[in-house]
């Protein structure tokens, strides 16, 4: 359980690449989706706003956000 963390705005963003991402794969088309993913993809630092993109990259972002919080809790 140490990837939830609701108080994280990278855990939050994350998953909100991820809902984006799984969206566009059982919605494909639709283009509020299509612009939420691009601009989501470019905020996270991706270029891929593909569904399968967003994920991956909602993946990435909560596995670095639990990296970062481990390193800096273990400093304090």
């Amino acid at each position: 359980m140490r990837y939830l963390r609701p108080k994280s705005l990278t855990w939050w963003t994350s998953i909100a690449s991820i809902a984006l991402g799984l969206l566009g794969m059982f919605y494909p088309g639709h283009d509020p989706i299509d612009q939420l993913g691009q601009v989501l993809a470019v905020l996270l630092g991706g270029s891929d706003s593909s569904p399968v993109g967003l994920v991956i990259l909602g993946f990435i972002g909560i596995g670095i956000g639990d990296k970062i919080e481990r390193k800096v809790g273990a400093h304090q």
